[in-house]
């Protein structure tokens, strides 16, 4: 899947300003924008004269070629894949995360989020701590709700999420757009008190979704600070939960860890893999 551009790509070979085509045997090459690498120019004189319009067009170019890459690691070069290798860019993860999110956040992580951070018992927790999941693309599948394996799964505290976003703008706005525009703090309180207005919830979860490359193993912890492409989601913490959770005896991070795997296998929500039914 490619970037999807709001503006089409300048020509890589002419001035963005005057048009001037650079010559194949001419030792003197066009330089490109720092920013976004896409647009080029003949002079510093046209960068800075077009520098008014380039600087409405520049984040969407550093965006769409920011997606196309499919370098998934903070401040490493992109590592060319070998023949009749599967690359996937960084718009292809976050399209499977998303559509894989669709499928779970509705009831798998949502319940995972109130056991893991035993919301029941102290809810303020989803304003100091988030879920932490990663997971690992199985590319035989078709189905969104079998597209990834559980990696690990953890509860982690705010300030790191907000330390990794500060970071990854930081570095990313450097190299060509950021995949983040609103602080994750932001998207939560914004989605926190839209909840509660329209749908009647006791409030919101955060849940930070991760794909780690083939034959890695990554803690959340650690994906959250290595890698670039994540789904960062806030889900709605409803009575309906609160009231069926709490009737049930509170057991060990292994047993939910165990329910979630199942699940991303395509199972239940339980220990044990049942087919799941699309009523649990």
């Amino acid at each position: 899947m490619s970037g999807v551009y709001l503006n089409p790509l300048p020509d890589k070979h002419r001035c963005a300003k005057c048009g001037t085509l650079e010559a194949p045997e001419s030792e003197k090459k066009l330089q490109c924008c720092s920013r976004c690498r896409a647009a080029r120019y003949c002079s510093v004189a046209c960068q800075k004269a077009d520098w008014p319009t380039h600087k409405v067009l520049c984040p969407q170019y550093a965006m769409g070629k920011s997606l196309d890459d499919p370098g998934v690691y903070l401040g490493k070069k992109t590592r060319k894949g070998k023949k009749d290798e599967v690359t996937r860019t960084r718009a292809d993860i976050l399209a499977d995360l998303s559509a894989f999110a669709m499928c779970h956040n509705p009831d798998t992580l949502t319940v995972t989020a109130w056991n893991l951070l035993d919301l029941i018992n102290t809810p303020s927790r989803a304003k100091t701590h988030f879920l932490g999941v990663t997971v690992r693309r199985n590319l035989d599948s078709y189905n969104p709700r079998t597209y990834y394996s559980l990696v690990d799964a953890e509860v982690l505290p705010w300030p790191l999420l907000e330390k990794a976003y500060e970071k990854r703008v930081g570095m990313d706005m450097g190299k060509g757009g950021s995949l983040l525009t609103d602080s994750p703090r932001k998207v939560f309180e914004e989605d926190e008190e839209r909840r509660k207005r329209e749908d009647g919830a006791l409030g919101s979860v955060m849940i930070v979704t991760i794909e780690v490359p083939d034959g890695q193993a990554m803690s959340p912890k650690e994906a959250l600070m290595k890698l670039v492409v994540h789904i960062v989601q806030p889900v709605g913490l409803f009575k309906e939960h609160r009231d069926t959770l709490s009737a049930l005896p509170r057991l060990s991070k292994a047993y939910y860890i165990k329910c979630l795997e199942n699940s991303l296998k395509g199972g239940q929500y339980a220990t044990r893999f049942m087919p799941y039914s699309g009523t649990s």
